[in-house]
């Protein structure tokens, strides 16, 4: 799979430059190119890249093993898996921006994760590198979900593809 994402901002802020300048106008907020697929039938791969200001990063790049019915293993650069918001995809926000929570865990570090479900519930947890790079830190991450209603709610912002009927989570 192939998939790309050109996300473009107009915003009207007259003087909020502290120098008097005007910032109004067009501005390329997000420009992604990615590639995820399957090796064989219990390994896959994600790559994906952002270049809004010019300068490419990775973003995501990571490999997955499927051990059992039950448990994937994640293992390269992915987002910490603590917040439901920051697992959401750019292309799946309803709003410009996340809400505080889901932007400050929507970071990328490199580990190791342990994620899965059992019919409605849903969980992962993860060691990756702390906030001291590659120094002696490591972060340690956990989330569990349980879908009580419709299905759960998805990896979709607000009510957006949410579809008629009532979900919960």
């Amino acid at each position: 799979e192939v998939h790309g994402l050109l996300k473009a901002l107009w915003a009207h802020l007259p003087n909020s430059d502290p120098t008097g300048e005007d910032n109004s106008g067009l501005s390329l907020d997000r420009a992604q190119v990615g590639i995820a697929g399957q090796i064989s039938k219990d390994t896959g791969f994600r790559l994906e890249l952002e270049s809004a200001g010019g300068t490419a990063v990775v973003l995501d790049a990571y490999g997955t093993w499927e051990a059992c019915q039950y448990a994937t293993v994640t293992f390269g650069q992915f987002r910490s898996p603590t917040v439901w918001e920051s697992q959401l995809g750019d292309s799946d926000l309803l709003f410009i921006l996340r809400t505080d929570n889901g932007e400050l865990f929507y970071t990328r570090t490199r580990g190791a994760m342990v994620s899965g479900s059992l019919e409605k519930f849903h969980w992962a947890a993860a060691v990756q590198n702390g906030l001291d790079g590659l120094q002696e830190d490591v972060a340690l991450s956990a989330r569990a979900s349980l879908d009580l209603l419709g299905g759960g709610v998805g990896l979709s912002q607000g009510a957006y593809d949410g579809g008629r009927d009532a979900r919960l989570s």
